[in-house]
C-alpha cells in the first residue's frame, strides 16, 4: 500500500456528537494523537481505551475517533499522526526480498516525514533571502526577554530594566504613549468601575456596566461658533438623559443659562408636564423668581430691557386664577382704575361659621356653602296653599294643613334653636291676619286670623319667611 495524501493532521470543533473521523493513514492504533483544547487555550492529552477508541487502521482514507464522554461543543479537538521514530523492519541476508514489509517500512518513512513537517510548519523561521543570521537562541534566564542585537544578526536575551521596550509597559506603573492611541475602529474596553483618572490617581471619569446594555452616551465636539454635545443614542427610539447626583448633591450651572426648545420644559417622574416655556420673538422681558430668608416672602417679578413691564396671569378657557394664601391675611394692593379682568379671589379667606355668626371680620368673604351661617340672612322663605301645595320654598321639605287657619312649615335643615325671626303675610283680598303660633327648631306653625281673632283660611295661602341660625 501506499502513502497517498500528505494530510498529517486533523482538527474539529465540539458538536455535542461523539464521533469524529481522521483523514489519514496510521499503521497501529498508538499512532494518532488525539489532543481537546478547552475554552481555556489547556490541551489535554487523551488516553486511548480510557477516553477513546480507534478504527479504520491501515486504512489509506483513514478511520474514526469515538470518544467516551463528548467533547464539549466550545471544545478545539486535535487528531495528529504520532509514528514512533524508530526502524523496526529487519532483512535476513540471503532471503527473498521481502518486497511487502520493505514498502511498509517505506510507508512508514514517509509518515515520518509528514509528521515531521506538520511540527515544522509550527515553528518560527526567517526568510530564505537572509544570510549570515544566527537563529540559535541564548540559554534562557529568568525574568528576561528576547530581542534582535545591535547588528541583526543575532537574538539576545536583555534584562527587564524600567526605561523603555516591554519593561516600561509591564513595570512602569504610569507608562506614556510616544504619540495619539489610534484605536483603528475598536473600542477601549474598561473594567466595570474603572476608567480615567489624572496624574495623580485621582478618578476623573468611571465607567459603570449595565448587563444587556442597548443605549449609551454619545459626545461631539465642535467647529468655531459650534457647541460640543453631549446626547443619548443607542438602538431605543426614545432615550432619556439623566444626571444623577449623589445624596444631596445637586446639579449646577455655573455662569450659564439653561435653554429649553420652544413649548418644552419641566416633567414629573411620570413624564406629566410641571411647567412649559412659549417662546417670543426678539423677547427682552422675562419672568425672574426670588427666594427669601425666614420672614420674608418670595418673588414672582417680570422684569426686562422695558422701562415699565406688567405681568400678565392667563387662565384656559373659563378658567379662574385663583390665589391661595396660607393662615393669614391677604393684602390687596390693587387700585381703582387697574384692568383686571380676572377675578381673583382666596380660598383660605373664607368666613367660618364663627366668624359669619360673630360678623365682625372686614378680611374674609362669605362663601356659597356658608353664607347660611349669617343669622342676618334669610334662611327659609315658602309660598304655599291652604292645602299645602307648596308654590316655591327654600328650605322647605313640606307643608301640612293642620286645620282651619293653620298650617305646619317643616324645614330641610332646623334652626339651631327657636329663637328665629319670621314674617307671615297672606295671599287674601280680605282683612285677615297672618301670624307665627308656635316656633320649633324643625317646623313653623303659621296662622290665619280675622281682625277678632277667629282662625279663618286665606282665600289663596301663606308667604313665610324666616331668618335665624342653623
Amino acid at each position: 500500500m501506499t502513502v497517498s495524501s500528505t494530510t498529517a493532521k486533523n482538527t474539529y470543533l465540539g458538536n455535542g456528537g461523539f464521533i469524529f473521523s481522521y483523514t489519514f493513514r496510521i499503521l497501529a492504533q498508538d499512532q494518532i494523537k488525539v489532543e481537546i483544547k478547552d475554552v481555556n487555550d489547556v490541551i489535554t492529552t487523551q488516553v486511548i481505551s480510557t477516553d477513546y477508541s480507534v478504527s479504520g487502521v491501515d486504512a489509506q482514507s483513514g478511520g474514526n475517533i469515538t470518544f467516551v464522554v463528548a467533547p464539549d461543543v466550545t471544545d478545539t479537538i486535535i487528531f495528529t499522526r504520532n509514528v514512533p521514530l524508530l526502524q523496526q523492519t529487519d532483512y535476513v541476508e540471503n532471503d527473498t526480498f521481502p518486497a511487502e514489509s520493505h514498502e511498509r517500512a517505506l510507508d512508514k518513512l514517509t509518515m515520518i516525514d509528514q509528521q515531521i513537517d506538520e511540527e515544522t510548519d509550527r515553528t518560527i523561521k526567517v526568510d530564505s533571502a537572509i544570510v549570515g543570521f544566527d537563529t540559535v537562541l541564548p540559554t534562557p534566564e529568568a525574568d528576561k526577554f528576547l530581542k534582535y542585537n545591535s547588528a541583526a544578526d543575532a537574538i539576545e536575551s536583555i534584562a527587564l530594566v524600567a526605561g523603555g521596550g516591554i519593561a516600561a509597559v509591564v513595570e512602569d506603573p504610569s507608562p506614556q504613549l510616544g504619540g495619539p492611541l489610534d484605536c483603528n475602529g475598536f473600542n477601549i474596553e474598561f473594567d466595570n468601575g474603572d476608567g480615567i483618572t489624572d496624574d495623580s490617581q485621582n478618578e476623573h471619569l468611571l465607567f459603570n456596566k449595565t448587563a444587556s446594555a442597548v443605549n449609551h452616551i454619545e459626545v461631539t465636539n465642535a467647529a468655531a461658533a459650534g457647541n460640543p454635545i453631549i446626547a443619548s443614542a443607542g438602538d431605543d427610539t426614545n432615550v432619556d438623559l439623566v444626571l444623577a447626583t449623589k445624596g444631596t448633591g445637586e446639579v449646577a450651572l455655573t455662569g450659564a443659562s439653561l435653554k429649553v426648545d420652544d413649548a418644552e420644559g419641566v416633567v414629573d417622574t411620570n413624564g406629566n408636564e410641571h411647567l412649559i416655556f412659549q417662546e417670543t420673538a426678539s423677547a427682552v422681558n422675562h419672568i425672574e423668581m426670588t427666594n427669601a430668608a425666614t420672614a420674608n416672602s418670595p418673588i414672582i417679578e417680570s422684569i426686562g430691557d422695558d422701562t415699565d413691564v406688567g405681568l400678565d396671569i392667563k387662565c384656559k378657557g373659563t378658567g379662574v386664577a385663583r390665589a391661595v394664601a396660607g393662615t393669614g391675611n391677604y393684602e390687596d394692593n390693587i387700585s381703582a382704575d387697574d384692568d383686571f379682568i380676572t377675578k381673583i379671589y382666596y380660598e383660605s379667606q373664607a368666613a367660618t361659621q364663627a366668624e359669619l355668626e360673630a360678623a365682625s371680620s372686614t378680611t374674609t368673604f362669605a362663601s356659597p356653602g356658608n353664607i347660611k351661617h349669617d343669622p342676618g340672612n334669610v334662611k327659609t322663605r315658602c309660598s304655599c296653599g291652604i292645602a299645602g301645595d307648596i308654590n316655591g320654598s327654600n328650605n322647605v321639605s313640606s307643608v301640612t294643613d293642620t286645620g282651619t287657619g293653620q298650617a305646619t312649615i317643616n324645614f330641610t335643615t332646623s334652626f339651631s334653636d327657636n329663637s328665629y325671626t319670621t314674617s307671615v303675610t297672606l295671599h287674601d283680598s280680605g282683612t285677615l291676619i297672618g301670624t307665627m303660633t308656635t316656633a320649633n327648631t324643625g317646623s313653623l306653625l303659621v296662622s290665619s286670623r280675622t281682625t277678632g281673632g277667629t282662625l279663618t283660611d286665606p282665600s289663596v295661602g301663606y308667604n313665610v319667611l324666616i331668618a335665624g341660625d342653623f
